[in-house]
Order: C-alpha cells, then sequence, then structure tokens
C-alpha cells in the first residue's frame, strides 16, 4: 500500500492463495485411478506427481519436491502407472540411474525398487502394470533410427527382480520394434501395443506370454501416444491435430476429433497423450505440450476443456514487464504487452482495463513497459517502450491519453525506451527511467513536458549508467535507486542534484549474491531501509540494504525449496507485510513470493 509520498507502509490486503490450483509445468502421461475418482499425471520439470479430481478438474500435489520431504527425489521422470493393488503409483525416470520409484498414494513417500538387467541400455519411454501376472512392464525405446531395437523388461512387483521380456532375438528377429515411445495394454488380457519407427510409423501387437510381435497397421505419421478402449475393440491415438481410432483387430484408422470433426471449436494444438475415462465415454486428451486437458466426447468428437495450467480465468498475461500493487482494490495491475490488465489477489480473476480496443482503437499501446498509480485521481500512467510515449489510463473507463511523448509537447529530452515510471507526489511529477538514453528523466503531470534529473552528463560523468532497467523509489530521503542492467548494480539517485553514488553491485559495494538484470518496479521500505528488485536473469528476488549495499538472496533457484519455479521476473510489488508481488515473463503468472522464507505462489496464471 503506497501512502502519499509513493512509499510502501503496513495495512495492505492480502492474497488468498489456493495452493492446490498451482500446476507449474507440462502434465504427462495421465493414468486413470477410478476407485478413488481421479486422475494422476507426472510433472517432468519439478518431479512431481499430480492428482486431478476426475469431476472438478481440481489439481493437488500427491509427491514431489517436499510432499512429504525431499527423499529418492523424482529425476526426469517420464512415465507413471498405477499399482492399485499396493496403493502406489509407480515412476520411471530417465536420470543417470534410472530407477523406478514407488510414490505411496496416501503419504506421497517415494522408493526406489528394481533390479534390471543393463538398465542403462537406453532411456525409459513408458511402464504399465500388468496385475493378471503380478509384474511392471519397462518398455525401453532403443537407440535413434532403430540401430537398436527397442525392448520390454519385466519386474515381479514381489521381488523387484527384472528381466528381458522381449528384445532383438526374444523371442525371435521377426518385427523388431524400434524408438517406441509409449506402450497401452489391455488389463484383461496383458496384450500390449507399442508404435514402431520415426517417420512412418507402424503399431506393433505383442503377446502377452511369448513376446511375439505381430503388425497391427504401418504406414503412420510419427504422432503421440494411445491407449485402448477395449470396449469398442480399438485404440485411441494422438496425431498432433486429431484423435484417431484403430480397430484393434484390422488396424483401420477413422479420425473421432480433429479439423471440423465436429467443428472447429477448441482445436487440438499439439495432442500428445490421451487416456480413457469409459464411464464417461470421453477420452482426456493433454495438448498444448501438456499445459492443458481437453475432454473429447467419444461419441460426437465434441471438446471441451477438462483442465488448464492456470490459477484463475480471464485474459491471459502476455509478456508482462512490470506489475503494481492497487491495494485498495485488492489487485495488482500488470503491463501485459499491449495492455493494462487487473488481477484480483482473492480469485486469481483477471479483467482488461484498457487494451488496443478496450475502449477504442484510440492512442494504441505498442509494447507496455511499466505502471503507476496516481493515489486518488483515478487514472494509471503508463510507460510504452515501443512508442516511446508516457499514457495516462483511465481506471474506470480505459481510455487512454498521451501525457508525454517525442512530439507532445515537444521534441525537447525525447524518450529512446522508457523503462519504469513513478509518481514523485513531493514533486508533483512523474519519474521515468530510459534504459537507452541512461536517464532519469521528470515529466509534468500536466504539461507532460520533460527535463533530466540524472543522466551521464547531467549533474555529471560520475557513476554513469549503462543500461537502467529497475528502480524502487524512495522519497522518505528525496532519492531513486536504480537498478543497472549494463553495470549490474544498484546506483541512487537524488532527487533534488541528481548525483548519483554506488548502492551495490558484484564487485565492490555490499555482500551477498549479485545482481546481474534487475528488472520492473521495486519496492522500498523507509522503516528497514530495504529495497526489493527482481532479476529477470537470475530468476530470483534479492533484497539489498541501502546503507550498506548488503544483498540477500529472498527467493531463486537455489533457496527455499519453492514449489512453484520462474522462468523470468519482473516487478516487486510489496503488500507492506509478507507478501511482494512479481510476474512471469515468460508464463505469464503473477507470483506470490513470501519475503521471509521465499516461497512462492501462483496467485493467476
Amino acid at each position: 500500500m503506497q501512502d502519499v509520498l509513493g512509499n510502501e507502509r503496513q495495512g495492505a490486503a492480502q492474497a488468498q492463495i489456493v495452493r492446490e490450483a498451482v500446476f507449474g509445468g507440462r502434465l504427462r502421461d495421465l493414468v486413470l485411478d477410478a476407485a478413488d475418482n481421479r486422475f494422476l499425471a507426472l510433472e517432468s520439470e519439478r518431479g512431481m506427481v499430480w492428482a486431478i479430481d476426475r469431476t472438478s478438474g481440481r489439481a493437488t500435489v500427491i509427491s514431489g519436491p517436499g510432499v512429504p520431504d525431499n527423499a529418492n527425489p523424482l529425476q526426469s521422470p517420464v512415465s507413471l502407472a498405477l499399482d492399485a493393488a499396493n496403493n502406489r503409483a509407480l515412476v520411471a525416470t530417465n536420470n543417470s540411474a534410472q530407477h523406478i520409484t514407488a510414490v505411496d498414494l496416501t503419504t506421497g513417500a517415494r522408493t526406489r525398487i528394481g533390479a534390471y538387467p543393463d538398465f542403462t541400455f537406453s532411456s525409459a519411454s513408458s511402464i504399465r502394470v500388468d496385475a493378471a501376472r503380478n509384474r511392471l512392464m519397462l518398455l525401453q525405446w532403443g537407440n535413434n533410427r532403430g540401430t537398436t531395437a527397442s525392448r520390454i523388461i519385466a519386474q515381479d512387483l514381489t521381488t523387484g527382480q527384472g528381466s528381458f521380456f522381449m528384445a532383438a532375438g526374444i523371442p525371435d528377429n521377426v518385427n523388431n520394434p524400434e524408438q517406441a515411445t509409449r506402450m497401452a495394454m489391455d488389463p484383461a488380457t496383458g496384450r500390449m501395443w507399442i508404435p514402431s519407427g520415426f517417420f512412418s510409423q507402424a503399431i506393433l501387437a505383442i503377446d502377452p506370454n511369448t513376446g511375439a510381435r505381430t503388425v497391427l497397421t504401418g504406414g503412420l505419421a510419427y504422432a503421440g501416444h494411445f491407449d485402448l478402449d477395449g470396449a469398442n475393440n480399438r485404440l485411441l491415438r494422438c496425431s498432433s491435430t486429431r484423435l484417431e481410432a484403430i480397430d484393434a483387430t484390422t488396424g483401420a484408422v477413422t479420425t473421432i476429433s480433429g479439423p471440423g470433426l465436429p467443428d472447429n471449436q477448441l482445436p487440438f494444438d499439439h495432442a500428445w497423450d490421451v487416456v480413457l475415462d469409459a464411464a464417461a465415454n470421453r477420452a482426456l486428451v493433454t495438448d498444448r505440450r501438456g499445459r492443458r486437458v481437453i475432454a473429447v466426447d467419444l461419441a460426437t468428437g465434441a471438446r471441451s476443456i477438462f483442465w488448464e495450467s492456470k490459477s484463475g480465468s480471464g485474459p491471459d498475461i502476455q509478456n508482462p514487464d512490470d506489475l503494481i500493487l492497487d491495494a485498495q482494490n485488492n489487485r495488482v495491475l500488470v503491463a501485459s504487452r499491449q495492455a493494462v490488465v487487473a488481477v484480483d489477489l482473492a480469485t486469481g480473476t483477471r479483467s482488461t482495463i484498457s487494451d488496443n480496443t478496450t475502449p477504442n482503437a484510440n492512442n494504441p499501446f505498442s509494447r507496455l513497459t511499466s505502471l503507476v498509480l496516481v493515489p486518488g485521481a483515478g487514472y494509471v500512467l503508463a510507460a510504452d517502450g515501443g512508442n516511446d510515449t508516457l499514457y495516462r489510463v483511465d481506471l474506470a473507463t480505459g481510455a487512454r491519453t498521451v501525457l508525454s511523448s517525442n512530439t507532445v509537447p515537444d521534441a525537447t529530452n525525447p524518450f529512446s525506451s522508457p523503462q519504469v515510471v513513478f509518481h514523485d507526489a513531493v514533486g508533483a511529477r512523474a519519474l521515468v527511467i530510459d534504459s537507452s538514453v541512461g536517464a532519469v528523466f521528470a515529466v509534468d503531470l500536466v504539461t507532460g513536458a520533460r527535463t533530466v534529473v540524472s543522466s551521464n552528463t547531467v549533474p555529471d560523468s560520475v557513476n554513469t549508467f549503462s543500461e537502467p532497467t529497475a528502480g524502487a523509489l524512495d522519497l522518505f530521503n528525496g532519492r531513486l535507486p536504480v537498478g543497472d542492467y549494463g553495470n549490474e548494480s544498484i546506483l541512487s539517485v537524488d532527487l533534488i542534484t541528481g548525483q548519483r553514488t554506488v548502492v551495490s553491485n558484484s564487485s565492490s559495494g555490499g555482500n551477498g549474491p549479485g545482481f546481474y538484470n534487475p528488472f520492473g518496479t521495486g519496492s522500498y521500505d523507509p522503516v528497514t531501509n530495504t529495497a526489493w528488485f527482481s532479476d529477470d536473469s537470475y530468476l530470483s528476488l534479492q533484497s539489498v540494504d541501502v546503507a550498506t549495499g548488503d544483498r540477500v538472496l529472498v527467493s531463486g533457484p537455489t533457496n527455499a525449496a519453492p514449489t512453484d519455479p520462474m522462468s523470468g521476473m519482473a516487478g516487486a510489488a510489496w503488500d507492506g507485510q509478507a507478501t511482494i508481488y512479481v510476474a512471469d515473463r515468460t508464463s505469464g503468472a503473477i507470483v506470490a513470493i513470501d519475503r521471509v522464507t521465499g516461497e512462492r505462489v501462483i496467485v493467476s496464471k
């Protein structure tokens, strides 16, 4: 919450974060757990097992980093199978040790099991449980271009011992498979199907007793995975933009859902994995490389969203460069490329305040880089680095007016790349950091006239800017700490004289981790004399003691084992209490960070 000086203070609203709704990576290998009315799935990036409710689509973490602990982590997991009799999921990994890990479905505890012959022969690609024979079947895909055939290892679920079940020469060399990426199994008979080939793909049927292989069909384009629809004697197969059915007797291929079938609503982007939900007469298909799950009605082919890797509803946030807190309305405002988007901190709901069609096309945005609230004025100032403009955006109507540009009011002291904007309540002006000019400008809030507060010649050339990309306004002390990407430092700019002093950098001044690319609007706490900055390259939030220059890593890839990863960072909007909000520049997520523990939680995505 900002006071009249534009600084942060106590009393800001708090986000109500639902951790269970968060999913940070790509979902793969859906498996139906009908007894518990859910689907199980892997998230390979973080090594997690998720449960997705069969009815609501709500996702919860069963096992992963810190859940319930960090023992026996799932390193590069590739496939998952349900061992219902033992209340566990079995996970194949492709790390250097290549274990099968058992995950207790009640506690999430992980135990490594299995002893395999020559297990490091090639990468694991798929596993399935043959409950009737009390064994796990593990498919290894073989070397590239078929120089070594794919093979299957059978592992006894009681003893953990494994042996070759199918390989080149086992039981013979007829129809040796290559580059098999997926296995489907008939739970009643144990019969298996695998794909073979890369550019031209065949489907092979595997005898569960002998390992003998027969060709079901061939000449298929390489595509995604498949599952058995035993009641209809067919395989369901993903083929990029389509869901196909392959007759398990004749091999005939038909399209169930795809372009024009039944319509073009919600087209597949990259259909990859499929699981049958027979009771609902539907197939669930992972799409967009695991970022969403589409339910396909098997009678009509109609498609609908079942689950999506996002939290909250509303327009997607595109490549956000900054965000600010609007505590009075319990929301953050986000600079979302060509839109100003509001994100409700209680629900994660996103709504557009202004874009190039809202309320109209007048004064269009090009590439928004920063926002600042002007308290009590009913508008935000929006810096646009694409067209070198500072806009006034009405929060009620979304109307955009140009406050300052390289022609408004004139061409004096032109912008080149306005990066961060602040409201200076004491000076009744806006302050703009321009990363290309290497300067801090003052902008008159009435006329839009620009004057130089500090540059590499104003007031002198001491402690010059290189590429300033961030700032945290401190009006109590009449200064602007500026984060500079070019010289990896924090410089303090005196708002009266324009003089620059080095507060902190990696080589001189301050202890702790260095900066590389501080980005966006930071926050300042006058009580502790601390500024917070996001570092877009180090994917971290850092605090800086403005007196000593000491730096502390608040949250990043190497501390606090946070559940939710970042793929880009901008802004640091402090709520005056325990939480700092940042934007993920790649995924568009709005993330809440505990400023003490560093733990991160996605508020909206």
